[in-house]
């Protein structure tokens, strides 16, 4: 996974070789990010300014906000294996586990793959609805899946909705059928004094980045970094 593990500790038990040396290159088109840069934010909306790829089985699996899908290489030699396209941007690394890759899309959905071949298993819809709105000059679900996706003792939990007062959903699903363990879901409610004197503002989480795994809790990556 992105980051490694479930918990996103960056920290693997390999080691690198003491000289490198290039062995392919792949030109991609530049990066188009959700959210312009903000010098306020402290890089939390930075979330998908670059690819951010995980390796697997000897592919290098490619997710694209550009192209809107995810495309397999081979990891030694950059070669074409296969892509497949989503309903939308696809903003966030997918996750790995046991053969599959599991893709989030703005378009609402959380996708398995077979790792091998790029075929489709299963679709889960994480939206409540198939409600569009414009996003970064294309359609896109009122409720993207921008929760990333993570992978842990056979759970995949992904969330989906960034507007609070549209609804935020997150969801732990059973990785091999996509059927739901459980689901939490809410409108914002008003938070007095949000930002001081009479000024209000929505309070429920508006989850954009990876989710992380720890021990028996499930948050958001970027907030568990702070």
């Amino acid at each position: 996974m992105w980051r490694y593990d479930a918990g996103r500790s960056a920290s693997v038990p390999q080691e690198l070789a003491d000289s490198l040396h290039l062995q392919w290159v792949r030109r991609l088109p530049p990066p188009r990010r959700a959210w312009p840069e903000q010098h306020d934010d402290g890089d939390k909306l930075a979330f998908d300014r670059v690819y951010e790829p995980v390796a697997a089985e000897g592919r290098l699996f490619v997710p694209s906000m550009v192209t809107d899908r995810v495309t397999a290489y081979d990891l030694a030699t950059g070669e074409f294996q296969w892509d497949f396209a989503t309903g939308g941007p696809v903003r966030l690394a997918p996750a790995y586990s046991q053969g599959r890759l599991y893709v989030a899309s703005d378009d609402g959905y959380l996708v398995c793959l077979a790792a091998s071949t790029g075929e489709q298993i299963w679709r889960f819809r994480a939206a409540p609805g198939e409600r569009m709105v414009l996003g970064n000059e294309r359609l896109i679900s009122m409720w993207p899946v921008r929760g990333g996706p993570v992978v842990h003792e056979g759970i995949v939990y992904l969330a989906a909705g960034i507007w609070p007062f549209e609804g935020v959903y997150v969801y732990a699903l059973d990785a091999e059928t996509a059927e739901v363990i459980w689901e939490h879901s809410g409108v914002g409610e008003y938070a007095v004094d949000a930002y001081g004197g009479d000024a209000r503002s929505f309070s429920t989480l508006a989850p954009q980045g990876y989710l992380a795994v720890a021990g028996d809790r499930c948050g958001l990556e970027t907030r568990l970094e702070e």
